[in-house]
């Protein structure tokens, strides 16, 4: 098998964004002018040849649903700094579970929905039950210029 044809196997999805060096600015793709429509900034992205959207994402008919609650906490109860929005996720089990704890959730949620994945992976018996808290963190991801 040559590397091109490997190459041309890769089933990848690939999000990006570039920013102006002076002003941080996010900027669009010349070349690719794909834009995600959920993210709240500018994202380009594309797939590779093989790749295409995980049905795993979509609900799917007959899969219970897990609930879904948000609140917030103040920071003199449980944050430090500012108020934090945190969304819990409970499997549709009515027995305890373990829980995963996710930091930056609006990706995970809005653009992953990973709700919905685990939903259908434990539909499929593909993983035991867990919770999710999703919890926003106070400081912002590290991008652009903040690498330099």
């Amino acid at each position: 098998m040559d590397l091109l044809h490997a190459r041309s196997r890769i089933d990848a999805y690939l999000e990006y964004a570039f920013h102006r060096s002076e002003t941080g600015e996010r900027i669009p793709d010349p070349l690719i002018p794909t834009v995600s429509r959920t993210a709240p900034r500018l994202y380009n992205y594309f797939y590779m040849p093989q790749g295409k959207p995980s049905p795993l994402a979509r609900p799917q008919k007959g899969v219970a649903q897990g609930t879904l609650t948000g609140t917030q906490y103040p920071p003199e109860d449980y944050a430090v700094g500012a108020t934090r929005t945190v969304y819990l996720y409970q499997t549709p089990v009515a027995s305890s579970c373990p829980l995963l704890y996710c930091l930056r959730w609006p990706d995970y949620l809005r653009r992953a929905k990973f709700n919905v994945i685990v939903d259908n992976l434990i539909a499929e018996r593909r993983v035991r039950p867990f919770a999710m808290a999703f919890v926003r963190t106070a400081v912002p991801p590290r991008t652009g210029n903040t690498l330099q």
